[in-house]
């Protein structure tokens, strides 16, 4: 059984690893801002190709974006009392699925801020002629990944509503 200190810890962690997320995007656009060409690219296809290209301003549109899910995730996590939850909340389980959900929105938050990140890299990379693409199993993994995330979530939180029925 966790206590209050190792889940508070966890928490923290990821906390930290979203915010350094943020940060690094920043930095890294920041960074290279001057010695990008005037066109990156600004999609790219299912196979991780770059399919068009555009103005280096679209990188500073990813940058905000991602602050922008940030900050909005951040904030939602305080008000875990008005998700809409597709199972009866009691008083008995108030306290543990709500801590599920906002440990659901902070891991959303540390991926969706990471996959910009990520995805911000590889454009710069891609525009320097240092990288092709994002590579053929960048759609496939960050699929997996939000399943798997979205996956564990539903089964946990549907799990204690059952065991709190019986």
């Amino acid at each position: 059984m966790e206590n209050n200190e190792t889940r508070f810890g966890f928490r923290s962690v990821v906390e930290i690893l979203a915010f350094a997320g943020l940060v690094l995007q920043a930095l890294v656009v920041a960074g290279t801002w001057n010695s990008l060409p005037e066109l990156i690219p600004v999609h790219f296809d299912l196979s991780g190709s770059a399919d068009r290209w555009g103005d280096r301003t679209d990188l500073l549109l990813l940058l905000t974006l991602s602050a922008a899910l940030y900050a909005g995730l951040t904030w939602m996590q305080q008000y875990p009392h008005k998700f809409n939850y597709p199972w009866k909340i009691t008083p008995k389980t108030e306290t543990r699925h709500y801590r599920l959900a906002t440990g659901f929105v902070r891991t959303v938050k540390l991926q969706a801020v990471w996959l910009f990140a990520l995805i911000s890299l590889q454009t710069i990379l891609v525009a320097q002629g240092r990288s092709d693409g994002l590579g053929l199993l960048f759609v496939p993994i960050v699929l997996a990944v939000l399943t798997a995330t979205g996956s564990w979530y539903f089964w946990r939180a549907s799990r204690l509503s059952f065991e709190s029925e019986g």
